[in-house]
């Protein structure tokens, strides 16, 4: 079963700390080809307009409804990938919380696909642009994906939103996070112990996690609702996904109690107690066998040396370790060889016999080291019939090239 992976956004907003922000927004849940888009803002707002991507190409918006704008009575139309809500009487969506709008898209899915919501412009009711903040694209994943944290329990509708800030320096990306209760609500019976309540994966930005909160429904004739039971502090457990070992950690919280309080808390760095950190690649040059937790510090040797700093391949021509300089044909490193037109390295030429340096040439009359024009007609003797080289013949009279008019009774 192929769902997007998606935030559960209780009674605060998932970015109640950014309060720099005028206007929060989050999908908080995409099923059947409809999108759920959730809106926190601390100022009014009267107009509004965004586009939706996908890097799917047939994937397009066929509708949108609902939500604080169909209540504020906006007028909501649409493109294939636009948004644009407004008022015509004047009405506005006050500061709060809730869901935007549905929205109902065409194209399905597969795992890998994405949404991304993008070119926000939210406006307030003296028409002033409000900030809005940037909302990470939303990943198709596979339920059957294989985490080191399998959560097993089921969505409550009561959740605590986790926070780890993008100044974790102490996860690589595919790290996951395991949220944990050490005193949780594990089964409808309503036995305690330890339990999984939420998890997440890194990838080098912020990880927003919901932790499933429990809920005693017994008082009402009701069953007890696994999850994590309200004011009991976090459990935070870290899967190394290179090192393959999973670390109770400790963490430092910059915003909210760091408890399960139906709330939020932000951490801002997480840290693993005793273990050694250091490089953990064998293939470099500072490896520390000791090390558990590679902390980015690997150092590796240049190209082509050790180390050491020893060259451990060939030296070119030029002195260069690992180099591709070469000598050419004349002997000369990183030379040009020799030059077009010659025929050795001194730069001579072939003669006409295709001697390399040879001094034949050919004479006047086209001939490689010949004689040259001296025959009767300069290249050649008279030829055979004529009696001159333009190829005259003799008249009646005995003239060469005469027309028989140089002596009588010729005619």
């Amino acid at each position: 079963m192929r769902i997007l992976k998606h935030l559960i956004i209780n009674f605060i907003c998932f970015l109640t700390f950014a309060i720099s922000q005028d206007v929060n927004l989050q999908i908080t849940n995409y099923s059947d080809n409809v999108l759920e888009l959730y809106m926190q803002n601390s100022e009014p707002v009267a107009g509004l307009q965004f586009d939706i991507d996908s890097s799917l190409d047939s994937f397009s918006i066929t509708s949108a409804s609902g939500g604080s704008m169909q209540a504020a009575g906006f007028t909501i139309s649409n493109s294939a990938t636009r948004i644009i809500g407004f008022s015509l009487t004047g009405s506005n969506i006050a500061p709060g919380e809730g869901v935007l709008c549905y929205i109902s898209t065409s194209g399905d899915l597969s795992v890998g696909d994405s949404i991304s919501i993008e070119n926000l412009i939210f406006s307030g009711s003296s028409g002033q642009a409000l900030s809005v903040n940037d909302i990470p694209p939303y990943i198709v994943e596979d339920e059957e994906d294989n985490f080191h944290f399998n959560l097993e329990i089921s969505e409550t509708g009561s959740s605590t939103l986790f926070i780890f800030e993008d100044s974790v320096s102490m996860l690589d990306h595919g790290d996951e996070v395991g949220l944990f209760d050490s005193n949780g609500y594990l089964n409808e019976s309503g036995a305690m112990g330890e339990l999984l309540v939420g998890r997440g994966v890194w990838a080098n930005e912020q990880l927003n996690v919901i932790a499933i909160m429990g809920e005693d429904l017994t008082s009402f004739g009701g069953p007890v609702l696994p999850g994590a039971v309200e004011g009991n502090n976090l459990l935070l457990k870290v899967w190394k996904a290179d090192e393959q070992i999973e670390i109770i950690s400790e963490y430092n919280v910059s915003t909210g109690s760091g408890t399960f309080d139906g709330l939020f808390t932000a951490i801002s760095e997480i840290y693993f107690g005793d273990l050694v950190s250091g490089c953990t690649d064998e293939n470099a040059c500072n490896f520390n066998p000791d090390a558990i937790i590679n902390d980015g510090s690997c150092q590796y040797a240049e190209d082509n040396y050790n180390c050491n700093g020893e060259c451990i391949a060939d030296f070119d021509c030029a002195g260069e370790c690992g180099g591709s300089a070469e000598y050419d044909e004349c002997g000369i490193c990183e030379g040009d060889g020799i030059a077009d037109g010659a025929c050795d390295c001194a730069g001579n030429v072939e003669d006409c016999t295709g001697d390399c340096g040879g001094n034949a040439q050919f004479d006047d009359c086209g001939i490689c080291n010949g004689p040259g024009a001296i025959y009767e007609c300069g290249c050649s003797d008279i030829e055979e019939d004529f009696c001159d080289c333009d190829g005259s013949i003799f008249d009646d009279c005995g003239e060469c090239g005469g027309d028989n008019s140089s002596c009588t009774g010729c005619t």
